[in-house]
This record gives structure tokens, sequence and C-alpha cells, in this order.
């Protein structure tokens, strides 16, 4: 029975699924604002989408294979970095989760958000 045994290379790294999309607990600002994402030891830099952002995390569209952004990475948007780490996977997409303190955050995305809907206001004006 050696041929049914596993060798390490031909386990697949189990997928990370978001969590149940039912009632969220925080309010979500849904964007198409372009972001980079810097990860790894090297700080691989990645252009991409936020689709939406919070106080907790962000869902983001990564213009390369979400599957090579794993671990902790820096959002940088909008003239703001925010630290977080990969939360969940799916598809073409990737759901990040914030990991500085929540006050600190919480002003970044208010600041964010600001000059989303001033940016908003000056191309629909």
């Amino acid at each position: 029975m050696q041929g049914s045994r596993q060798r390490p290379h031909d386990i697949a790294e189990p997928e990370i699924t978001p969590p149940d999309s039912g009632a969220r607990a925080q309010r979500r600002d849904r964007t198409a604002v372009a972001c980079a994402l810097v990860h790894g030891m090297y700080r691989e830099r990645h252009a991409g989408t936020v689709r939406d952002i919070h106080s907790g995390g962000a869902r983001i569209k990564p213009a390369c294979d979400p599957a090579i952004i794993a671990g902790d990475v820096i959002l940088e948007v909008g003239g703001q970095s925010f630290r977080a780490k990969v939360a969940w996977r799916r598809e073409r997409e990737l759901g990040l989760q914030f990991i500085e303190p929540a006050s600190h955050t919480d002003a970044q995305v208010a600041a964010l958000r600001r000059a989303l809907k001033a940016m908003s206001a000056s191309i629909a004006g």
C-alpha cells in the first residue's frame, strides 16, 4: 500500500474561506479604489482594488493571484497604511483583518472615508 501514502508535497494547503456573509456588526463602505499590498520577506508589492472597507478590515481584489499573498501585509490606500493579516481567500478576493489598535484604525478609516467622499465630489462636480 505504499502507492496510497501521501508525500508532504502532495498535500494541498487548506483554503482559507470567508466567514458567513450574514448580518455584519460593522458598517462597510463599498468602494473601487486602487491600493497596494506589501508583503513577504522581500516586501513584494502588488496592485489591487479595495472592494469594501471597515474599521476591522477590508475586502481586496488583488491584480495578482490571491494565493501568493499570505500572512501579514501592509495595505496602502488613499495615503494611509494599514497593518493587516490575511483572514480569508475566495476566488479572486482576499479578506484582510487589521491588526493595528482599534482606535488607531478607526481614525484611519474615518480619514479614508472623508478622502474618498471628497474624491467622489470632485469627480462628480
